[in-house]
């Protein structure tokens, strides 16, 4: 009768080393490559997160520019009688604000890489 149970613990052993999964040989290669891909999508969503926030600060940099002096701009581009030496303060502002804001996305752009 006991060797009857040694046999059933035997094939019980036996039947749940079956049941375990084995890896296959290429285990660590394809878990390097999911890992690969899921850093490669990770990348690429914080680049379009970088390409939209600097659309949405350019954009907002430019109607900024516009609604603040967007009638002196007008005002200037109408004048056609201006000598060319003479700069009026709103052209010289408004000139100075582009050149911070382009210098400022520049560094932010440099920064980046």
């Amino acid at each position: 009768m006991e060797k009857k149970d040694i046999g059933l613990r035997m094939a019980l052993k036996s039947k749940q080393e079956k049941k375990t999964a084995k890896l296959p040989s290429n285990f660590a290669y394809k878990t390097m490559q999911r890992i690969a891909n899921e850093q490669r999508q990770k990348e690429r969503r914080n680049d379009m997160l970088i390409i939209c926030s600097i659309i949405a600060v350019s954009l907002s940099g430019i109607s900024a520019i516009v609604y603040l002096f967007g009638n002196d701009m007008l005002d200037a581009i109408k004048r056609t009688e201006m000598p060319q030496d003479s700069y009026s303060a709103s052209s010289i502002i408004v000139i100075s604000i582009c050149m911070i804001f382009l210098l400022t996305l520049n560094l932010l752009l440099k920064s980046k890489r």
